[in-house]
């Protein structure tokens, strides 16, 4: 192929037009997707080594005619054929998409979005880029160009193949390796039009070597096919993998329609007691629609599933309406559209290739793939194509469980668990409207009762867009499957649509099944994921992969991005969110489980204090390290993104998606969204603006100090004061002594193996520590702390709250509960409930310290102990000690009870004297007087010599719902004409969906909803509320004779 290269005869043309049109080949960003650039064509011709001649074709181009390839070493560069064009780019270097190119006498220079400058020559005859500085320089990419295959002469050769297999005239071993090595390249450039001439020798090829020979890759080792399979072997790979890249794709020819032996090793067989259908009937979704305010990774096509599985060279027949032939639909056979080669491997243990794609131009449509596979729709961006029936023959049925409201999609739990149980195909499926799950036949009976686990990840994914700032409505669900090995090269899982685990195994059928499988969802239904010791947690950065997929998921989101090293950072918020909000474990064990360093967020913290960069006031990652291994101090690094975590520790994750969206909102406007190369300052203003907070000390902490210039702008915001608390313990759990220091490491130690980077760096620590030091990280903290000192009320307690505000300004309570409204909070105060005994003597009588009338008989407890009744019996009230009388319950809200929406408000009040008021303070605070004097004759009947106890009651309509979620406490104070007053309490908690109001018809579906009772109460399941799939559990209401929600899920 080099040769064949240099040989080119080049016709002129304008060398600089050309060479600005390669350059944009360089434009390419980390998920190896090329900016569209104009093309040139350049004809030139080969000759072949019988004497013809066969046209070439030079091209600049776009993304969909690309492919980056690693060369590896000495030797042949190793190309791949692409299907659109074929086309190929060998000596990857990882550029960057984005920046900007400009010439330079007889040079170019290319700027990306940062800082990035490098300098290229283009030799167009030789078709190579040379980087002349930067950091690859004098690596050389090289243009592979297109041509026609030599077929005359590949068809004799090929013939010779023949006769030597069936031994009418076998080659000596020299002949026989040059042979396939020149099959081997020569197929590199086989087209869809050259099968005509090649057809009888390739079939016959092909079945020889499998009657004759195992199946390619029966081990599950990777192989490279040059010099890793016998001559014999290497032409039946060429073969096989250019005849399912060419004959398998776009239009079949039925009559090419065969099985590969390999299929049986992976996918996997069709059982051959499995019916094919006939005319059944699925509903397809033709309408897609991206998001211009955010990218996810291969959005340009959606994959609709079918619940059929197409047996392995058997022709199944596809009928849709006339009104969706389009160019935006397509029929894929095959589940596993990864292209190895694509992935930079050199290495297999498949045919690099083993999905077929066919194109949809008339309304009957025969698809066929030598591997089978599932059978799905595709549909192109932008395709309106409605809702529309496709009619399919001579598919095997999948099991499938799915919650979408389509034809041909099903929930029944029975139907599912028998196919499942048959194990027909070797796959089964689960979709929903946020996630998609094509697996192994090994796990279809851990998945036996899917609808838990496709709830949770619902919820999952709800989530992660709450936190990303994007709109609830996903616009396709994210998909999981295995592959036999990793689909992109260097990764443990590649970020894509669907992702791919690895299960490098000999078939199919030896799967390993979860939860040994570190992939497989299943695992997040296990009641005992949080629980790890620390001997388990030691290796985990190279050997516990539970958060590979959420990792690579939050590659395939694109949230903004900061520079440096940045890019392997916030994709673990994912992990974070889903951990924290969707699996309910504290904010803490959150972000241990979301990385690989096993750090909660004083351990970060710790880490991030650590560093000289940090130590100097200086952004991690930033300037010259004094350390060489430390080069890395964000990829990976649990520090990096606990800054995010922190703020949603401090405000919740509904903040966290404020940010976002303000990215996702600018993003929206520009056309174009906004993912990498943000800039510090950018990002900690934005955040700063979309939470009215000051953010800068947040951000400095956490390695990432703003500018002096954002500093002076970030005064106008509000200074974060529920931060305080967090930087006074980070002060507290620095070391101060060497003793400290070392038993910090020790911690780290439990959770780390020796030789890992963690380690390195502390015991790096270690010799470096001294009094300095810890004078220095001690001093940072308390120049950031000195922000929230300068100009601000004092704050004793570090609660948020300035002590001229709080209720209890030297004990820490943000909440600023006060039980009996005597502006001394629970926190500071002996007596919460103000009925004249301290918390220390309720403890003792058995009474209730936060609610002055335990037992709800209109008389406190302190008046019951000193007139001698029990506070705990309300049929026990005081004797006829006094004439006077002045008494008051609080009925409703109860003491713990719980409320929503609409609900009473409702007690009552005596006294000798009239009562002239019953006022309602919430939270300490006034809020009406409630309307009094109505009819209780249970009153009356307990006070007969109370003149107008028999209209004593005062009851209102309350709407619980105008108050936050949360915990609240209320008080009822009634008050006499001569100014004499008594007050009850109760503390109770409020639920609530985010709307203080739900309106219109379809506001509350019931549709896919569910219920079962639990004790006392009811829990109505998958209901749509608010816009959201919902759980909530109702109970028994005995004073209002209904029911109300009491939980929302």
């Amino acid at each position: 192929m080099n040769d064949f290269v240099s040989n080119a005869n080049m016709s002129p043309s304008s060398t600089a037009l050309q060479s600005a049109s390669l350059l944009r080949l360089l434009l390419l960003s980390t998920a190896f997707i090329f900016a569209s650039a104009p093309s040139i064509a350049e004809e030139a011709t080969h000759t072949c080594p019988d004497g013809s001649a066969t046209e070439i074709v030079i091209e600049a181009f776009g993304f969909d005619n690309a492919k980056w390839m690693k060369r590896n070493g000495a030797g042949e560069p190793q190309s791949s054929a692409n299907v659109e064009g074929r086309y190929e780019l060998i000596e990857y270097v990882n550029f960057y998409s984005g920046g900007t190119l400009e010439q330079e006498g007889e040079l170019y220079r290319w700027t990306n979005d940062g800082d990035v400058s490098w300098l290229m020559s283009i030799d167009l005859e030789a078709l190579t880029v040379t980087q002349v500085d930067g950091p690859y320089e004098g690596e050389v990419m090289r243009l592979y160009a297109d041509r026609g295959i030599c077929a005359a002469y590949f068809g004799g050769q090929l013939g010779s193949a023949v006769s030597h297999l069936d031994g009418s005239q076998p080659l000596e071993s020299t002949a026989l390796a040059e042979l396939a090595q020149f099959i081997n390249n020569e197929l590199k450039f086989f087209a869809r039009e050259d099968w005509a001439q090649i057809a009888a020798n390739a079939t016959a090829f092909i079945a020889l070597y499998e009657a004759e020979s195992e199946p390619l890759f029966s081990e599950p080792e990777l192989v490279r096919p040059e010099d890793g399979l016998s001559p014999e072997g290497l032409i039946q790979f060429a073969l096989k993998e250019a005849v399912q890249r060419t004959v398998f794709q776009g239009e079949l020819d039925v009559a090419d329609a065969r099985a590969f032996e390999e299929s049986a090793l992976f996918p996997g067989p069709v059982s051959a007691m499995a019916d094919r259908v006939s005319g059944a009937t699925v509903e397809i979704d033709g309408d897609y629609q991206t998001d211009p305010g955010f990218f996810l990774n291969d959005q340009e096509t959606v994959i609709r599933p079918t619940g059929l599985y197409a047996a392995p060279g058997e022709v199944v027949t596809i009928s849709i309406p006339d009104t969706a032939v389009s160019d935006k639909l397509s029929i894929r056979v095959g589940i596993h559209r990864a292209d190895m080669r694509a992935g930079t491997w050199e290495e297999f243990n498949r045919i690099p290739v083993i999905s077929s794609l066919y194109d949809v131009s008339d309304a009957t449509v025969s698809v066929a793939n030598p591997f089978g596979g599932g059978i799905y729709f595709e549909v192109a961006e932008g395709a309106a194509l409605g809702v529309f029936e496709a009619e399919i023959s001579g598919a095997v049925r999948m099991p499938m469980f799915s919650t979408l409201p389509l034809k041909g999609h099903s929930s029944d739990l029975e139907t599912y668990q028998n196919r499942v149980d048959q194990w027909l195909v070797p796959w089964f499926e689960l979709h929903s409207p946020n996630f998609s799950a094509t697996l192994p036949m090994e796990e279809g009976r851990l998945y036996s009762e899917p609808s838990d686990l496709i709830e949770l990840l619902n919820r999952g994914f709800d989530d992660i867009n709450l936190m990303a700032g994007r709109p609830q409505e996903r616009f396709r669900s994210e998909w999981l499957s295995y592959d036999r090995f990793i689909t992109y090269q260097g990764t443990a899982m590649a970020a894509s649509y669907p992702a791919y685990s690895m299960v490098n195994l000999k078939s199919v059928g030896e799967f390993l099944v979860a939860p040994e499988n570190w992939a497989s969802p299943i695992r997040y239904m296990d009641p005992d994921f949080f629980d790890i010791t620390a001997e388990e947690a030691v290796g985990r950065e190279d050997e516990w992969y539970i958060n590979t997929w959420l990792h690579e998921l939050g590659h395939l989101h694109n949230l903004p991005t900061l520079e440096y090293q940045e890019i392997e950072s916030n994709v673990h918020l994912l992990g974070s969110v889903f951990y924290d909000r969707t699996m309910g474990t504290d904010i803490d064990t959150a972000l241990q489980f979301s990385g690989f360093q096993f750090f909660d967020r004083n351990q970060a913290a710790l880490d991030t204090m650590f560093s000289p960069n940090w130590q100097a006031g200086q952004r991690l990652s930033s300037g010259e390290q004094p350390y060489g291994i430390f080069d890395n101090e964000l990829r990976y690094q649990t520090r990096s993104w606990a800054r995010i975590v922190e703020i949603a520790g401090l405000y919740g994750w509904e903040a966290v998606g404020e940010i976002h969206k303000a990215f996702y909102l600018r993003g929206r406007e520009q056309g174009a969204a906004i993912n990498y190369g943000v800039e510090d300052d950018d990002f900690i203003e934005t955040a700063s603006s979309a939470l009215n907070r000051n953010l800068g000390p947040v951000f400095d902490f956490w390695g990432v100090p703003p500018s002096t210039e954002l500093s002076e702008r970030l005064l106008s915001f509000p200074l974060p004061e529920a931060f305080r608390s967090r930087l006074l313990n980070y002060r507290d759990i620095a070391p101060k002594t060497l003793e400290e220091f070392e038993a910090v490491r020790a911690v780290h130690a439990q959770l780390h193996r020796p030789d890992s980077e963690v380690m390195i760096r502390m015991d790096w620590y270690l010799e470096q520590f001294d009094q300095q030091m810890a004078d220095t990280i001690v001093g940072r903290i308390d120049s950031i702390l000195s922000l929230f000192n300068e100009g601000s009320a004092a704050d004793q307690d570090s609660d948020g709250v300035a002590d001229a505000d709080d209720n209890c300004p030297q004990d820490t309570n943000a909440s600023q509960l006060d039980t009996d409204s005597d502006a001394s909070g629970d926190a500071c105060d002996s007596d919460d409930d103000g009925d004249g005994l301290t918390d220390d003597q309720e403890l003792t009588t058995g009474t209730d310290p936060l609610r002055s009338d335990t037992d709800g008989d209109g008389v406190t407890d302190k008046d019951e102990i000193d007139a001698g009744s029990d506070p705990l019996d309300s049929n026990s009230l005081p004797g006829a000690a006094s004439t006077e009388v002045l008494r008051l319950a609080l009925e409703e809200p109860a003491q713990d009870q719980v409320h929503m929406g609409v609900g009473n408000l409702r007690g009552w009040a005596v006294a000798t004297e009239v009562i002239s008021r019953v006022e309602i303070l919430i939270d300490g605070a006034y809020q009406f007087d409630a309307p009094y004097g109505g009819v209780r004759r249970d009153v009356a009947g307990a006070f007969p010599d109370v003149p107008g106890s028999d209209s004593s009651g005062f009851s209102l309509a309350f709407n619980y719902s105008d108050l936050t979620a949360g915990q609240h406490s209320i008080t009822a104070v009634a008050h006499t004409a001569s100014g004499a007053s008594v007050a009850s309490s109760a503390n109770f908690e409020i639920v609530r969906f985010e709307s203080a109001f739900l309106g219109g018809d379809d506001a509350v579906s019931l549709d896919s909803a569910s219920c079962q009772l639990e004790d006392d109460s009811i829990a109505l399941l998958d209901a749509l509320m608010d816009g959201k799939g919902r759980g909530v559990t109702l109970k028994w209401r005995v004073a209002e004779q209904g029911v109300e929600i009491v939980e929302i899920r």
